[in-house]
């Protein structure tokens, strides 16, 4: 068919068939500059994702408010608050960050042009972990854990002591430990 140019819309004349067909077809000039925007603010998003600032305040709240979590599968009120109040700092960082460059941002604002689109890909998949309690509360036993081993703390899980080695006396070569010696597992007392 032939196309004929038309504004927002273009008419399309089907000279394929007997009759003639007129059509009105959507030029799509709307959807691409709206597909445009949200490519902008996913792509200015994702610096701000990977960005050294907004790790550093993710790592500083996870570090200084860690200690309050465990492995147990019972979540605590706790957990709630902060959870509400990770979220909070994320969504505020976001916002602020993001209004720089698309003053009409806010978080509504972006969720309501996403709709009916598909939200696949790392930068949703960060954003989505960010906003999920359950890997939130990973995360936060993720820095519990790694802050002891930083500090030095023993875990309440494991307890690691030295071993005493034994050998034994052997009459045509050297004297070895008894390897099956070396290792144990011992309760720890609550």
């Amino acid at each position: 068919g032939e196309i004929l140019a038309g504004g927002e819309e273009d008419l399309v004349v089907d000279q394929d068939q007997d009759e003639s067909f007129f059509e009105v077809v959507d030029s799509g000039e709307h959807q691409n500059e709206q597909t445009n925007l949200i490519d902008a603010v996913v792509g200015k998003l994702e610096e701000i994702l990977v960005d050294e600032i907004f790790e550093t305040a993710r790592m500083d709240f996870c570090r200084s408010n860690c200690g309050v979590f465990d492995e147990s599968e019972e979540n605590k009120l706790e957990y709630t608050a902060l959870f509400r109040n990770f979220s909070e700092l994320v969504e505020k960082t976001l916002e602020e960050r993001l209004k720089v460059e698309f003053p009409q941002f806010t978080v509504p604002w972006f969720v309501d042009m996403l709709k009916d689109k598909p939200c696949d890909g790392d930068v949703f998949d960060m954003l989505f972990g960010l906003t999920d309690f359950q890997e939130f509360k990973e995360m936060m036993v993720s820095f519990k854990k790694e802050k002891e081993v930083e500090s030095g703390e023993p875990s309440k899980e494991m307890a690691v002591c030295r071993m005493r080695i034994y050998s034994e006396e052997q009459e045509d070569g050297d004297a070895r430990p008894d390897l099956d010696d070396l290792a144990s597992v011992v309760p720890l007392a609550n």
